[in-house]
């Protein structure tokens, strides 16, 4: 299943990776207004999976563990994103006592949300509003 996931939809590891790289050389607002279009992206394609597997105990449980055995799974995004902003933090450019944990999850969860609104609700703000806004409005509490 995880190598369907990783195939099938939008990158969001690779994104995160090259941003945590490069700390201070690009727009903050930029980066995490991308980071928030991928990701939304990235759930949308993959709540109808994911859903799938929770309906079925067992296969969760197979997936879950198959997950732990390669070291992949719905954490690794959340501790990537972490990982981009203490890298601005150290390179002075969010708050000395930003809690990027947090602002990786509050980023990542509106996303997440937002697919499960998106299945349920078409009335959503476009794409491209949504990341520009909540990537701004994450700013605003770490910068």
């Amino acid at each position: 299943m995880w190598t369907v996931l990783e195939e099938r939809l939008p990158k969001l590891g690779p994104l995160l990776a090259e941003l945590t790289e490069h700390p201070g050389e690009c727009d903050m607002t930029e980066n995490l207004t991308e980071i928030a279009r991928r990701a939304s992206e990235f759930y949308a394609s993959s709540v109808p999976i994911i859903a799938a597997l929770y309906a079925e105990p067992t296969l969760l449980k197979r997936h879950n563990e198959g997950l732990r055995e390669i070291n992949a799974g719905p954490r690794r995004p959340l501790d990537g994103l972490a990982g981009c902003l203490r890298a601005e933090r150290a390179a002075g450019r969010l708050r000395p006592d930003a809690d990027c944990d947090s602002a990786a999850a509050l980023l990542l969860g509106a996303c997440c949300q937002r697919a499960f609104l998106l299945s349920t609700d078409e009335r959503e703000p476009p794409l491209a509003e949504f990341a520009a806004d909540l990537a701004r409005t994450v700013l605003r509490g770490i910068g």
